[in-house]
């Protein structure tokens, strides 16, 4: 907006037209009154967000020290579990949880809002329990938590999934997990 404000004023002076310097003056106050609305409005729809995001909280622990969890959006679940509903438009809002022991083996995806086929050929590209054993091996990490969390990411449903279903997510890591971190993965 200011350049075209800029560019305006140039051609007017270059043109040196009568009044010129009148007209640039008007156009100006009423370009910064209309951005002065924008603004505004802008601020006043960004307050509805601002109230939902997510306080930082800074991580005072040496991974070497801390417990992993993993978090997936990747529609990751056992074998032996319900899958997630991909019959439903709207998308499942349900979360299967996996232990500390779970294998990859024992693990698949069930979405189809992605393209899961290099998932299915090796399920750390989505789940990277494997490579959290390592590095608990390694050191790198202190150790593995007792939970993960598998879901559907997809939804239509997002005030029930913000709502219900992330907090729900939130309360199975923070209780009994006993994560001090969490990988979030999407598919």
């Amino acid at each position: 907006m200011m350049i075209s404000i800029f560019g305006y004023a140039v051609t007017c002076l270059q043109n040196d037209r009568p009044g010129s310097k009148d007209h640039i003056i008007e156009k100006t106050i009423y370009d910064i009154y209309f951005l002065v609305n924008i603004i505004q409005n802008i601020r006043q729809k960004m307050s509805k967000f601002a109230r939902k995001c997510i306080p930082f909280t800074p991580f005072d622990k040496e991974l070497s020290d801390a417990t992993v969890s993993i978090v997936t959006a990747a529609g990751v679940h056992r074998k032996d579990q319900d899958a997630f509903n991909i019959a439903d438009d709207l998308g499942d809002l349900t979360y299967r949880l996996m232990d500390e022991n779970i294998q990859a083996s024992d693990l698949m995806v069930t979405h189809h809002h992605y393209n899961h086929e290099d998932a299915d050929a090796d399920i750390n590209v989505v789940f990277p329990i494997d490579i959290l054993r390592e590095l608990k091996d390694e050191g790198f990490i202190g150790g593995i938590a007792r939970k993960h969390v598998g879901y559907m990411g997809y939804t239509m449903r997002l005030k029930e999934m913000y709502d219900e279903t992330a907090p729900q997510i939130a309360d199975e890591i923070d209780r009994g997990s006993r994560a001090d971190a969490v990988i979030l993965t999407g598919g």
